[in-house]
């Protein structure tokens, strides 16, 4: 049995998770998030040495300054390998490669573990993102098509906020009215109803542009459960927390052992 932690480090926070695996199946042991100033700090990360991973595998959306920051960390506090800029197993079909977030490509490839088809993949975070990954077809390898990126509710309602002087942030809530009787349920309104649409369009355009019939949507990120109601054309959708860790599995286990680590139920 191998211990493996995975580190899907955001914008504001990073998500360690430590996952026991055998015969090819991960199981989830323990979670924990740390924000930046946590995995500044020397004692920041002091529990991964009481996890003992023999191997961490790291992927990073934070910027360069960041990033290394928690990595250093990451070294100073793990005995074992630390596997990053691991290759997300699929071929990146978008003019400009070097430029998709590899969250954006872990998160398709964990979608592909998932639902084993051509798939919609709508991560609902700082930004909300609507991708579009084709499964292996005959000769032709699983591929990234590309997607749209939109801001999500918080970076909405601050930039609101930052640019009017007579506007302040408020907190999307799923319940929100889109007829607002006051400015704040104005703003409320635009900041949560208008991201429900944002998102329910792009899914719709998204997949009439990729050409898939009928394909699943898969969701993930902490504002997800503003979209209860955001489904695919095809009406399919599964909801996962931890969707690029399991495309950072995947992709651990092909480097690793020859073949990607499916998550155990």
């Amino acid at each position: 049995m191998n211990r493996i932690a995975t580190v899907d480090q955001g914008n504001g926070s990073a998500k360690f998770s430590l996952w026991e695996v055998e015969r090819g199946d991960a199981r989830l042991s323990r979670r924990r998030r740390s924000s930046r100033e946590q995995w500044r700090a020397p004692a920041g990360l002091a529990f991964l040495s009481e996890w003992s991973p023999e191997a961490v595998v790291f992927s990073s959306v934070a910027g360069d300054e960041a990033r290394e920051s928690l990595a250093q960390g990451l070294r100073e506090h793990v005995r074992g390998a630390l596997l990053d800029e691991l290759d997300s197993g699929l071929e990146n079909r978008t003019r400009t490669p070097e430029t998709v977030g590899r969250d954006r490509l872990l998160a398709a490839r964990g979608a592909l573990e998932i639902v084993g088809r051509s798939a919609i993949v709508v991560d609902a975070g700082t930004a909300l993102t609507v991708d579009a990954v084709r499964a292996a077809e005959g000769v032709d390898p699983a591929a990234f098509l590309g997607g749209a990126i939109a801001p999500g509710p918080d970076l909405l309602a601050r930039a609101m906020a930052e640019g009017a002087a007579q506007l302040y942030v408020v907190e999307a809530r799923p319940d929100a009215r889109a007829l607002g009787r006051d400015t704040r349920e104005a703003l409320e309104a635009g900041v949560s109803v208008g991201f429900v649409g944002a998102a329910r369009e792009l899914v719709r355009r998204v997949a009439e542009e990729s050409g898939f019939v009928d394909p699943p949507l898969v969701l993930t990120g902490g504002a997800r459960h503003l979209l209860a109601d955001v489904s695919a054309p095809g009406g399919a959708r599964v909801v996962v927390e931890e969707l690029v860790e399991r495309g950072l599995l995947a992709a651990a286990g092909e480097h690793l052992d020859g073949a990607a680590w499916r998550v155990a139920p």
